[in-house]
């Protein structure tokens, strides 16, 4: 099976260009879907949670009260790096898992869509790496629109992650995306066809 991991910081359109594989009827993963699930199901991984950052993050029935974890988890980097340390190793364990499983039933093109794609461990699984890049104040814009949230809120989210950089020295492709859907998925088809028909997996 070959895999395409795409990655990239907040804003970049980095699920976009998940979007657009699905619909050319490629399986994509989406990883902090998967996460979410192994999380609600993990005891031992809310309690971990709520050690870290206050039980008041699980409601009355132990579920996790999501928007509450992510600002406080998404205050500063430490806490950011602690909110990974206590969940990637499970949900790395499980993807893996989750991906054999894909393979063995015959899947043969995937795509990982992970906003900690590298952080996590998670390239380990691609055969080829893709950082999606846009300028900031182009993802400004589109996070505060996205989530609707004002520009500070926005900023201090965006500041924790890592910078353009970062993606570069670790994607083995770089797509900038400043423009609109329509660019950004031309580029992707004739990504797609080097990446999947090439290596005949159509």
């Amino acid at each position: 099976m070959f895999i395409l991991g795409i990655t990239g910081p907040t804003g970049s359109g980095k699920s976009e260009a998940a979007d657009y594989f699905r619909g050319q009827g490629i399986l994509v993963l989406d990883a902090d879907q998967f996460a979410g699930g192994i999380i609600a199901k993990s005891a031992k991984i809310k309690q971990d949670l709520a050690a870290e950052f206050g039980q008041d993050i699980l409601d009355a029935n132990g579920a996790l009260r999501k928007k509450l974890l992510a600002e406080r988890a998404f205050s500063s980097t430490e806490k950011a790096a602690r909110l990974s340390q206590i969940t990637h190793p499970a949900i790395l364990q499980a993807m893996r898992r989750e991906l054999t499983r894909l393979a063995s039933s015959g899947i043969k093109r995937c795509v990982i869509d992970a906003p900690l794609l590298f952080e996590s461990g998670a390239d380990q699984f691609c055969g080829k790496t893709l950082g999606v890049l846009a300028d900031e104040e182009i993802r400004l814009a589109r996070v505060m629109a996205r989530d609707g949230i004002n520009e500070q809120a926005a900023l201090r989210r965006m500041r924790i992650q890592p910078g353009d950089e970062f993606y570069r020295l670790r994607a083995d492709m770089i797509m900038e995306n400043n423009g609109g859907k329509q660019a950004l998925f031309a580029k992707l088809a004739q990504l797609g066809e080097q990446l999947f028909e090439n290596n005949q997996m159509a």
